[in-house]
């Protein structure tokens, strides 16, 4: 198992535990009790990387002895079971591979994001409205909490911008993959007075939320300037009305959802719409690339 002993590095994580146990020893590891605790947390999640490291060795191990005794015996529903097991192997070292993309210094925090109507009218609006539902449903069904912050409803339908608030485990880690322009294409359902409104909340509170999307954006900011790789997506927002699309929704037609940047597409259109994201999320996270998008040497 090299590939995977080499991308996660174990060796230099079991020195990590080792160097932690030969600190914990120590009289004074508990002299600061909140900085012990987060390196006896570093701890635990070393430990818990290496050990499905580990059983990811072995269970290859065991599929190359089954493969070899399948060949032998030129059994083909022995080769299936193989296969099967395989794919299962290959679905468990994606999701370890996810979890190290999403260990970055901020990927576990909570996030703020702002969903605005490009050109387009009540078109786009209503647009606004329906990316704000898949978004919402998208973090219920990871168990987190949306709280919108500020809501400018749209002169006929929908909504002209919105900000929401993402908590809970890794909500900023996958969300980031999110950020540029998604195309709608429909028949439009439509051939003016704009309503705007904030949470019900005290003068107090709402100052406090004010600091913390301020903070968020400015956090942002800087997040861009030394990021140079995913600079180069974010450098293509200019024009919110048709350029830097990152996926393309279409509805009619045909019906098709498909990720520009990493080519992952699906005509279950209603379930993405219904928050079924992971896919197209995860594809862009580990660094999937569209094919179609290749630069010429």
């Amino acid at each position: 198992m090299k590939r995977s002993g080499g991308v996660f590095d174990v060796e230099r994580k079991r020195s990590r535990i080792a160097q932690i146990e030969r600190d914990a020893s120590h009289p004074d590891f508990w002299n600061d009790n909140a900085k012990a605790q987060g390196v006896l947390k570093e701890k635990a999640q070393l430990e818990a990387t290496v050990a499905r490291v580990e059983q990811i060795r072995s269970a290859l191990l065991d599929v190359r002895a089954l493969f070899e005794l399948a060949t032998e015996a030129d059994d083909a529903a022995t080769h299936a079971e193989v296969d099967a097991q395989v794919r299962t192997l290959e679905a468990t070292v994606e999701k370890l591979e996810l979890g190290r993309m999403l260990s970055g210094e901020n990927d576990s925090a909570n996030c703020f994001m702002d969903i605005n109507a490009g050109a387009g009218g009540t078109e786009s609006m209503d647009w606004a409205a329906m990316l704000l539902r898949m978004y919402t449903r998208y973090a219920e069904s990871k168990g987190w909490t949306v709280e919108i912050n500020d809501y400018v409803a749209g002169e006929e339908a929908g909504v002209k911008n919105v900000s929401i608030r993402v908590a809970g485990e890794n909500a900023y880690g996958y969300l980031k993959a999110e950020t540029g322009v998604h195309r709608l294409v429909r028949i439009s359902p439509f051939d003016g007075n704009t309503v705007a409104m904030q949470n019900e909340r005290s003068q107090h509170a709402n100052r406090d939320m004010a600091w913390k999307i301020l903070r968020a954006r400015l956090f942002d900011l800087e997040r861009k300037k030394r990021d140079k790789a995913r600079e180069e997506v974010e450098a293509q927002k200019k024009d919110i009305a048709f350029g830097s699309q990152i996926r393309s929704y279409v509805l009619a037609p045909y019906q098709l959802v498909k990720d520009l940047r990493t080519g992952v597409e699906t005509g279950n259109v209603d379930a993405v719409l219904d928050g079924e994201l992971e896919d197209f999320i995860t594809a862009q996270l580990l660094g999937v690339k569209n094919p179609a998008r290749a630069l010429p040497e």
